[in-house]
């Protein structure tokens, strides 16, 4: 039906398009409707924005041809090698008898991919036909060849084989019929009762680096990472002691890189091949990453500083050990280079490295993936813990990445003891890198991620003399690259004070740190703030002015910043004690040995104190001793004087040994 409408006259025609509104009520909607076309156009950018890469400054920028030397520069040459000599200190028995190999085929054989088992529901991969063994620490070379002959006593026959064995690290690995494994795993233990002993899986390990991304940096965000864990003003207090051992655990290094070589280099190890060259094998190309990573890695950690060249690393003026594993990373191959790290007297060991794992794993709920390493690999949990603890007995700090799968972290059986270091890694807004493996759940009573660090878009050297590369290079993300800021840091500490225990670096570096903003900040440790961990340290350090003008000062505990050495007959033994003077008065107290790693006990003796007017002498009153041991500490003196930095700086005189002293409230005991 045509509709009729009536104008004011009373003719028939159209309604003026402003109608109903009129004119001023249509203007004030088409404003409106304006108001909200912008609107919407605002949130299509945004949302265009939220999709596009987050980073995007880091990834379009480009890197100055300055930052890297030309190709034809000699320093870019270091030789991949097709043979080596052995290492002239390597011990091996001069007759190992019929039960152990050869000298000239004793090496950690590789495992060939038919004899490798996949964990089907996780992915973790391990030898079907191989088993480990690792001896008690106090094991001597009888013991060693004793277990060997025993092995063979059960098991005669030509397919049970010991195929390794390393008498200074006190392990073994046996070749075993696939199908029995399991079965031999278990009744080994059974069968040698006279020697204590641990058995174990060979599992397979891999580089904690992320897959590649893009690495392109503007110059000022090559070093981004070093402002946001107060890393400047950390070289204010120190940027590093010699005397603190930094050892490097992973692939191959280039040691003639102008950022490690030289004197920083101490100890190197190629753990498979048993000697002191850490080149890849012949035919390595420049972009492979069992080249490139260990380089890195060092240099996050330690490289030099005011060289010219680089960056730098976190403690550029301590020592490096660098410790080739190659590109065949199982368990005894790890376990060696951390025990040679540690009879080498390692200060803090860096292992940017993890459990291998498939797809399962990452598709598995929390609740599994907590109940998995709660009730899964025991056994692995169980060696490592035991080598973990002579680490801690000696002092020595290890600091592993946490993992790239986005994991709870101590699903891997090497990253569940509280006294290491699990590092977890940040994007460059300070949140939780999408890759990095986590562990922090108060609801489940767990914290598996004990600090956190930058892990992405990381500056570091690469083999050839070279640094992180526009020429194919894409590795700039991962824990592995968090976990060496860690280590750089700890290595600070330790430079202040070489005596703090694991359990109190650990402790000094959480409550420093920065929480991380978000949810997911929750899930992983503390932000690292080195220099306010570092002041924590010094802070508690005695001061010459202060005692001197005020002797009151010096009374209470005072731990030495030194571990002191044991020697039998002249030869250090292994063995360190931790020294405390307690003062009671302005004249006396007493003096306390701890031996931390043999008895753990205490042995104490009177000590006088004689104040002149710009140093105060201890003297050590008669013998220390311990009620229930028959080891004595013979009487000595200590003279103290100002050090460059005006702290209290004490020396046992006739002797070289120098040490700062720190407050405690308690002797740390392990």
């Amino acid at each position: 039906m045509k509709k009729i409408t009536f104008d004011t006259s009373g003719g028939s025609g159209h309604q003026p398009f402003w109608n109903p509104w009129g004119p001023w009520g249509c203007l004030w909607r088409f404003l409106v409707f304006l108001a909200m076309l912008f609107l919407l156009f605002g949130v299509l950018s945004l949302f265009k924005k939220c999709n596009s890469n987050k980073f995007k400054d880091f990834d379009d920028t480009e890197i100055p041809d300055s930052i890297y030397p030309p190709k034809d520069d000699p320093r870019r040459h270091v030789e991949p090698i097709d043979t080596v000599p052995r290492n002239p200190f390597e011990k091996d028995f001069d007759d190992p008898g019929p039960n152990l190999p050869d000298p000239e085929d004793n090496y950690i054989p590789p495992v060939e991919p038919g004899d490798t088992i996949t964990d089907p529901d996780t992915g973790r991969k391990y030898a079907g036909d191989r088993l480990n063994v690792i001896l008690d620490s106090k094991a001597d070379d009888s013991t060693f060849k004793q277990w060997a002959a025993e092995f063979k006593e059960h098991y005669p026959g030509d397919e049970y084989e010991i195929v390794y064995y390393n008498p200074l690290t006190k392990t073994l690995q046996i070749q075993v019929p696939k199908e029995e494994r399991d079965a031999i795993k278990k009744a080994l233990p059974e069968k040698i009762t006279d020697i204590s002993f641990k058995v174990f899986d060979e599992s397979f390990y891999t580089r904690a680096a992320a897959k590649p991304n893009d690495p392109a940096f503007e110059v000022p965000q090559l070093c981004w990472y070093f402002a946001p864990i107060q890393a400047y003003e950390a070289w204010e207090i120190t940027t590093g002691s010699s005397d603190v051992r930094v050892a490097v655990i992973d692939s191959y290094f280039d040691v003639d890189h102008v950022e490690l070589g030289g004197a920083k280099i101490s100890s190197p190890y190629n753990v498979p091949r048993k000697n002191t060259d850490l080149r890849p094998p012949a035919g390595t190309s420049e972009e492979d990453g069992m080249f490139f990573h260990g380089s890195m890695v060092a240099s996050m950690a330690v490289a030099k500083q005011n060289n010219s060249a680089g960056a730098s690393g976190i403690a550029p003026d301590c020592t490096l050990i660098p410790i080739s594993i190659g590109d065949y990373m199982g368990n005894l191959a790890m376990l060696d280079a951390i025990l040679y790290a540690i009879y080498q007297e390692a200060d803090v060991i860096n292992l940017s490295i993890g459990q291998m794992w498939g797809e399962g794993a990452s598709e598995l709920p929390l609740e599994d993936q907590i109940r998995f390493a709660e009730e899964e690999l025991l056994v692995e949990q169980d060696v490592w813990d035991y080598v973990f603890g002579m680490a801690d007995e000696r002092n020595v700090t290890i600091v592993w990445a946490a993992g790239n799968d986005n994991l709870y972290t101590a699903m891997d059986a090497t990253k569940r003891n509280y006294s290491t270091i699990k590092v977890s890694a940040l994007d460059p807004d300070l949140h939780k890198a999408f890759f990095s493996d986590f562990g922090n759940f108060k609801e489940h009573n767990v914290e598996m991620s004990t600090i956190s660090a930058p892990g992405m878009f990381m500056f570091g050297a690469m083999p050839w003399n070279t640094y992180v590369s526009k020429e194919g290079f894409q590795v700039s993300h991962g824990t592995s690259y968090a976990a060496p800021v860690v280590t750089g840091a700890v290595a600070l500490m330790k430079s202040l004070d070489k005596s703090l225990s694991n359990k109190e670096i650990i402790q000094i570096l959480q409550e420093t740190g920065k929480p991380i903003e978000g949810p997911e900040g929750t899930t992983i440790g503390n932000m690292i703030q080195i220099r306010d961990a570092l002041m924590r340290i010094k802070g508690g350090m005695a001061k010459s002015d202060e005692v001197m003008d005020d002797h009151s000062k010096l009374k209470g505990l005072w731990q030495s910043t030194e571990l002191l050495k044991q020697y039998t007959d002249g030869k250090f033994n292994g063995n360190q004690c931790r020294l405390y003077f307690q003062i009671d008065s302005e004249t006396s107290g007493s003096i306390i040995y701890y031996t931390a790693t043999s008895t753990k006990k205490e042995y104490t003796a009177p000590v006088s104190l004689k104040w002149e007017s710009s140093k105060v002498t201890i003297t050590q009153n008669g013998n220390a001793t311990c009620p229930s041991d028959p080891l004595k500490f013979s009487p000595c003196s200590f003279a103290t004087s100002a050090d460059s930095k005006g702290l209290l700086l004490v020396n046992l005189v006739g002797n070289d040994l120098e040490f700062n002293l720190r407050q405690v409230k308690e002797i740390e005991k392990e």
